[in-house]
């Protein structure tokens, strides 16, 4: 059924994309059987144990794993998000002559990072992204090596400034993947079951007034946006938000790889509530995503008299009805509570 759905996609003149955990292998699985050292394993004993992880020291991984991107590219596919949601721990013993598990961890790494150059060489037209469960892996041999680097998928959009403006320390601001998910479909259980997702009027009151769509739209256009939520259950409103942001965003990404990021607030930690601020300056413009995170509406004052100059002046301004000011020393911008704003400012 891969292939039909490819197909569609590219029917809608997209590039067809799936999510794989190249790096993890299941007991069930060939893979993990092929030979006695497929999987990495520490004094003998596989680690993870039925969630075991590939040894990318055996050349029989390397050619099985590449004939199943093949098989991938083969369809249609042109992007790999690879997760890695588990850890080798303390290392492993298999993989190489030596006695300690860390030594094997590096040489596990250090071959994974080959086999991702190899794909590279064999598909140059592959676009790969670190998904890294929520960049818990976000070293610099793997960004590298990958166009984007996922920064989280947590599910409170309020949380994610911190964790946009943690990030832009850490990476380049074009390869900081963010989530944004307008209409979000939270993961509810009943008696350890999943619950399929199903909006009520309860949940459309909530969202009616388009401000958490918004939000959202402005911690993402801060990378790499990623349109995530269900989208299709948006009212007229909401709907007409997200397309805003999209064209806003189409318009001012040209600017975000050529530049750095200012934190004229300060950083903001995971669960503050307060007031914040990230701005991505080049040499003639200032992309300034602003947040309020409290519970009340504020008047943010952003100093910024180390960047904008006497003739600086706003370029435009997400939402469209948001109200802002400039002078030559700050911006002020009013926000609600839990509300955001992203301007575009020439400098």
């Amino acid at each position: 059924g891969l292939k039909e759905i490819a197909d569609y996609i590219k029917s809608k003149n997209m590039v067809p994309g799936i999510w794989t955990e190249l790096e993890a292998c299941n007991s069930s699985a060939y893979g993990y059987r092929m030979n006695e050292d497929s999987v990495l394993k520490r004094y003998d004993t596989p680690i993870g144990g039925w969630r075991g992880f590939y040894n990318f020291s055996n050349p029989e991984v390397r050619e099985y794993l590449t004939g199943k991107v093949e098989a991938l590219y083969n369809i249609g596919f042109r992007f790999i998000k690879n997760d890695y949601n588990a850890s080798i721990g303390i290392g492993a013993t298999n993989n190489y002559d030596g006695e300690s598990p860390a030594e094997g961890a590096i040489v596990n790494a250090n071959t994974f990072y080959d086999f991702v150059d190899s794909l590279y060489e064999k598909f140059p037209d592959l676009v790969i992204e670190n998904c890294g469960s929520g960049a818990l892996r976000c070293d610099n041999k793997m960004l590298r090596r990958c166009s984007l680097q996922s920064t989280s998928d947590q599910e409170f959009y309020y949380n994610n400034p911190s964790i946009v403006m943690g990030s832009m320390a850490v990476m380049p601001p074009e390869k900081a993947g963010i989530w944004s998910y307008p209409y979000p479909a939270m993961y509810p259980y009943a008696d350890g079951k999943y619950v399929p997702f199903s909006p009520d009027d309860e949940y459309y009151d909530r969202m009616k007034d388009g401000k958490e769509t918004a939000f959202n739209m402005v911690t993402a256009m801060t990378g790499y946006l990623y349109l995530s939520g269900r989208i299709e259950y948006c009212d007229e409103k909401n709907f007409a938000l997200v397309k805003e942001a999209v064209d806003f965003y189409k318009n001012i990404r040209k600017y975000i790889s050529v530049s750095r990021p200012i934190y004229p607030l300060g950083m903001l930690g995971i669960n503050e509530e307060k007031t914040a601020a990230l701005g991505l300056i080049s040499d003639d413009r200032l992309l300034l995503a602003v947040w309020n995170i409290t519970g009340k509406e504020e008047t943010v004052t952003v100093p910024l008299s180390d960047y904008l100059k006497s003739e600086s002046k706003i370029n435009a301004v997400y939402p469209s009805n948001a109200e802002c000011g400039i002078n030559a020393s700050s911006v002020t911008v009013k926000l609600g509570a839990k509300e955001a704003t992203y301007i575009e400012i020439n400098l």
